[in-house]
């Protein structure tokens, strides 16, 4: 775990108790991107899951999951259903058209008209950063997060990157959080990143794929 001066101590020292956590301090001014290349650095496994700390799993087996679907060795990134406190969806993968933003946002997963794209595995254009699965390898071949880009569009960006790869993102509702988003992070989005992913992903973005379902 990367922490940085608003983690809670509390939450330092009960994560210290477990023998494979691994803690790391961030002392710098925030950027999301840099904590998550910190903390690829600080590990050891072939498949990283970039998790927020303002999660919590609604799924028994969702680590299963996640390690069932990369054995596919098609797919680069991996992600499952987010929803807010209140049980709405707050992510179910991204759109592109007219501009990257979360499917689904505000919507009652169990409402008919969505629910055969809300509950169903399907290949996505893009995956929430706040739990973004990768294989260590393909990471770390497309530079890992762009710490231009510390607060907003890191997945984005981050999504094309292994897309440009060949690879493709898949969302799978069977892993499930509770995203308590509007606690840990200010909305704000920097009018400098929305430049940056528009010169540098702009290209994509009226074009939106249809994806089968998997």
């Amino acid at each position: 775990m990367v922490a940085d001066a608003k983690t809670p101590t509390e939450v330092i020292s009960r994560l210290s108790t477990f023998p494979k956590v691994i803690l790391e301090n961030f002392n710098e001014p925030f950027n999301f991107s840099k904590k998550c290349n910190v903390g690829l650095l600080k590990s050891n496994s072939d498949i990283i899951l970039f998790l927020n700390d303002d999660m919590l799993a609604c799924s028994k087996n969702w680590i299963k999951y996640i390690q069932e679907v990369f054995t596919n060795q098609s797919v680069g990134g991996v992600g499952g259903l987010l929803l807010t406190p209140t049980g709405l969806v707050q992510c179910a993968g991204h759109m592109n058209s007219p501009f990257p933003h979360i499917y689904g946002s505000g919507e009652d997963p169990n409402e008919s008209a969505l629910r055969d794209q809300l509950m169903s595995t399907r290949e996505t254009n893009g995956l929430s950063g706040a739990c973004f699965a990768v294989r260590r390898g393909d990471y770390i071949e497309v530079g890992g997060m762009c710490e231009d880009l510390p607060n907003s569009y890191n997945d984005v960006d981050l999504g094309f990157k292994l897309k440009e790869l060949g690879k493709i993102l898949i969302y799978d509702p069977r892993i499930q959080f509770v995203h308590y988003e509007s606690v840990s992070r200010d909305p704000t989005v920097d009018e400098t990143e929305t430049a940056l992913i528009k010169r540098r992903w702009g290209r994509y973005f009226e074009y939106e794929k249809t994806f089968r379902t998997v």
